[in-house]
């Protein structure tokens, strides 16, 4: 998890991502102020309120431990964040700042209650686009205000109950935290005998998953699954699966040892229009 590493080291790896792609200079910049704004965010979540026999139940039962509203959240933090983040945003300039300027005045008028944004947006996938639409807002800009200001709490409370996941076998291609779809993946160790991990696209937690198969659909028909490699920087591949069409960006910390995944994904979003101009979704 991000905010578990020292902002040395993050910040260090994001300025080797800048010389490697100066192209995205400006994008990266504006990515690490995001960055930090969360990794300074102070978060308390009460994970002792949570019912410790549901969890036990759900471990012996092998199902992802938290539904996405049983997450303790700390609304407070990430109410600032929220706010902290859309400043950014009017920072920017063109598009975003507009959009960022009518997203602060729904919140000063009243318009947009940000407890019950946040709350709502963590029950029910879809909700934030939902809002955005009801009042004329960015639906993309609300969206990713959002997911940001909830993924420190996210985080916080994935690695604390993660610990009862600790010697548990878990082979699916969701998140055991939360049963959530992976955002991306990393390849660890000798190229023979290497590992592959998979990141949680909503509470950051890491699992293992076989290094052969779809993580979507679970396919491993050698004929349906291919990897992509991009010209010029194979840190980050792209591996595909004809089956069900889909993809995931998967970084190489095989040969690249000491990647930052997360900083490695982000800095590969070209890949996601080179993947859906092959369509892939």
């Amino acid at each position: 998890m991000l905010r578990g590493r020292r902002w040395e080291d993050v910040a260090g790896a994001l300025a080797e991502v800048k010389r490697r792609k100066p192209e995205l200079g400006e994008l990266l910049t504006f990515s690490e102020q995001l960055l930090l704004a969360q990794h300074k965010a102070p978060v308390r979540v009460d994970t002792d309120a949570l019912d410790e026999n549901l969890l036990r139940d759900r471990v012996r039962r092998g199902e992802p431990l938290l539904r996405r509203w049983e997450f303790p959240v700390d609304l407070e933090s990430a109410g600032s964040l929220f706010r902290a983040l859309n400043q950014l945003g009017r920072v920017r300039g063109g598009r975003v700042e507009a959009s960022a300027i009518a997203i602060e005045t729904a919140v000063e008028d009243g318009r947009l209650l940000l407890p019950s944004l946040l709350t709502g947006a963590l029950a029910e996938e879809g909700y934030a686009y939902a809002v955005a639409h009801e009042h004329g807002l960015d639906p993309e800009l609300l969206q990713t205000l959002v997911e940001w200001s909830l993924r420190p709490s996210l985080e916080a409370c994935a690695e604390t109950v993660g610990e009862r996941r600790k010697g548990v076998r878990w082979e699916e291609a969701i998140c055991p935290i939360c049963g959530s779809a992976p955002a991306f993946a990393e390849l660890r160790g000798e190229d023979v005998t290497s590992l592959r991990f998979l990141y949680c696209g909503l509470c950051g937690f890491t699992w293992q998953f076989r290094r052969v198969g779809c993580p979507f659909c679970g396919c491993t028909d050698h004929n349906q699954l291919r990897t992509l490699l991009p010209e010029g920087d194979e840190r980050v591949l792209l591996e595909v699966c004809d089956q069900c069409h889909r993809y995931i960006k998967t970084v190489d910390n095989r040969t690249h040892f000491g990647l930052i995944p997360e900083i490695e994904a982000m800095a590969a979003s070209p890949l996601d229009l080179v993947a859906r101009d092959r369509g892939y979704v």
